[in-house]
């Protein structure tokens, strides 16, 4: 076999399937709550090994290197209860859009 379905520990960025002719490799979690690449239609996989040749897994130099990772996080929400409870975001989407909105 010459696709993702061989790789074990892939980084599911989903690359993959977004590549594939066929349309048939989705990106779901696996048995170790990771998102992993599957095959929906063995039958239909031609072996053309696109999957593999754009896989950041696959190839290391493709892949960032641990000392060009520069991982920043930040936490934020709305202090208005009811704009947290509308939003998905926790109200923060709404509090940068209305910010945005006020400085014209």
């Amino acid at each position: 076999m010459n696709n993702v379905s061989t790789i074990k520990n892939c980084y599911g960025c989903g690359v993959c399937a977004a590549s594939c002719g066929k349309k048939i490799i989705s990106i779901r979690l696996n048995e170790d709550g990771f998102y992993a690449p599957y095959i929906d239609e063995p039958g239909k996989c031609t072996d053309c090994g696109i999957c593999l040749d754009v896989c950041a897994f696959n190839h290391e130099d493709r892949a960032l290197k641990p000392e060009e990772i520069q991982i920043k996080s930040w936490a934020a929400w709305s202090n208005d209860e009811a704009v947290r409870r509308k939003c998905s975001s926790g109200g923060i989407g709404f509090e940068i859009g209305k910010q945005l909105i006020e400085q014209g």
